[in-house]
């Protein structure tokens, strides 16, 4: 492992007691983010992604079981001087996860401000933030970063906010060297890529899961861990897999939802006030939809 030697100052002690390790069962993990929460392997996925890797003694915190980030399912850490935001793997394409660790980063961010006056002529020193989201679904992504400004109404500003967020595919054949150095990462992705085999064999999505977890076990992958934490793992994936396939019934409900909407509008030349009778729906959020399909309703 690459012996990377930065000045550390350790902002992860002073963000320590504001963020913590408190837990919160409002909301459920996801395999990935149970497997990565943990600072030998959160740096090892790091030095595995990244340019410029850690040595083993890296100063390391993980933030994401605190209460109010584990909404994200993802995960935050700082390593020295860094602060690491990695995305939950994504099985669809997802163009607004800038915006999504944005907003991840601003809850991150205020532990390490706390206390501080930023009012106040004194610069703050803030740990330098990092972007990654992890991507394993089987359309092919046609670019490896994501900016925020692609999401801008008005490009090419000068004096505006920009973060880009790195996309590391890990389907199997991609990211090989990523894979090599990380058995963790290596895996998980073995894993779920064995799912979605035994899934498309005919199996149910608990058959599917237990047969991959078996198969793992079987070739030494992640054979400890599997064994250790059978039941969480299998509760894990099977709220995964369920939280994907409501995804995807809301993305083509909403579609469904929108072009009915516009066939009432353009085609049945009904107002908005019996369009929004008809769907269920608020007056504003039928105009809203309707400008959103392109509509000038000024």
């Amino acid at each position: 492992m690459a012996d990377k030697k930065r000045k550390n100052k350790k902002p992860a002690d002073k963000a320590k007691k504001n963020v913590g390790q408190s837990t919160t069962e409002q909301y459920k993990d996801t395999l990935f983010k149970d497997i990565f929460n943990d600072k030998q392997r959160f740096l090892e996925l790091y030095n595995a992604i990244s340019d410029n890797p850690y040595s083993d003694d890296a100063n390391v915190e993980i933030y994401s079981n605190h209460a109010l980030l584990a909404k994200y399912h993802d995960i935050a850490g700082a390593i020295n001087n860094e602060l690491v935001m990695m995305g939950e793997h994504q099985a669809s394409i997802n163009p607004n996860m800038p915006l999504r660790m944005l907003l991840y980063f601003t809850d991150v961010l205020r532990a390490f401000i706390v206390g501080e006056n930023i009012y106040g002529s004194t610069k703050i020193d803030i740990p330098t933030p990092v972007f990654y989201v992890f991507y394993n679904g089987d359309t092919p992504y046609g670019t490896d970063v994501l900016e925020l400004s692609d999401s801008y109404k008005i490009k090419g500003q000068r004096f505006t906010l920009e973060m880009k967020v790195k996309v590391i595919n890990i389907n199997p054949g991609h990211n090989i060297p990523a894979l090599a150095k990380s058995p963790w990462l290596n895996g998980y992705t073995q894993l779920t890529a064995k799912i979605k085999e035994y899934l498309e064999s005919g199996n149910t999505r608990d058959k599917a899961i237990e047969l991959a977890i078996d198969w793992c076990i079987a070739n030494d992958i992640i054979k400890e861990y599997l064994q250790k934490n059978h039941g969480r793992v299998v509760k894990m994936l099977n709220y995964q897999i369920t939280q994907e396939q409501y995804d995807a019934v809301i993305k083509r409900d909403g579609k469904m939802e929108m072009a009915k909407i516009n066939k009432l509008y353009i085609k049945e030349k009904k107002t908005l006030d019996e369009i929004a009778k008809e769907m269920g729906m608020p007056v504003k959020e039928v105009k809203q939809a309707l400008i959103d399909l392109g509509h000038d309703l000024d």
